[in-house]
């Protein structure tokens, strides 16, 4: 396995630690609202949380074999604060969940220059279900973003 192969993978990796936390944090953040009178939106978290679970499988994906490429344990992270009022709440996890969304498609970028220096057919083969799995949470960020932050809330983007 080529040395630029085994480097791009490695930034995918990071990219994709790095969406997983602030699609965790931007889903932590909309559970905390209390809302104007509204519940809040039982589906954005969940849209989320969807997009948790396939970054995570897309990791899990690059750490088995062929390609086995292992990232060290990761620190664990203090939880949210809790802030004061819902509409800076709502702008906060609208800006975290952006932020996954730029390094999902980050990642897929990244993947996509993995995938062609790959010569080994199975590793081509990994990288392409991982690019799957990535891809799939792009689609539940971009849900969870444009959903409303209030259950029956009708958002105006």
């Amino acid at each position: 396995m080529s040395t630029n192969l085994v480097g791009t993978v490695r930034i995918v990796l990071a990219l994709t630690v790095q969406a997983i936390r602030f699609a965790n944090s931007a889903k932590l953040i909309i559970q905390q609202l209390e809302g104007f009178g509204l519940p809040p939106n039982p589906i954005k978290p969940d849209l989320y949380q969807d997009a948790i679970d396939n970054l995570s499988d897309a990791f899990n994906t690059i750490d088995a074999p062929p390609l086995n490429i292992q990232w060290p344990t990761d620190p664990i992270l203090p939880p949210n604060p809790i802030y004061p009022n819902d509409p800076i709440r709502i702008k906060l996890s609208d800006n975290r969940a952006l932020l996954a969304l730029d390094k999902t498609n980050d990642a897929i970028r990244y993947i996509h220059t993995a995938i062609l220096l790959s010569a080994d057919p199975d590793i081509t083969e990994q990288l392409l279900l991982f690019r799957f799995q990535v891809k799939a949470a792009r689609l539940a960020l971009e849900d969870g973003i444009d959903a409303p932050p209030f259950a029956g809330d009708v958002k105006s983007r």
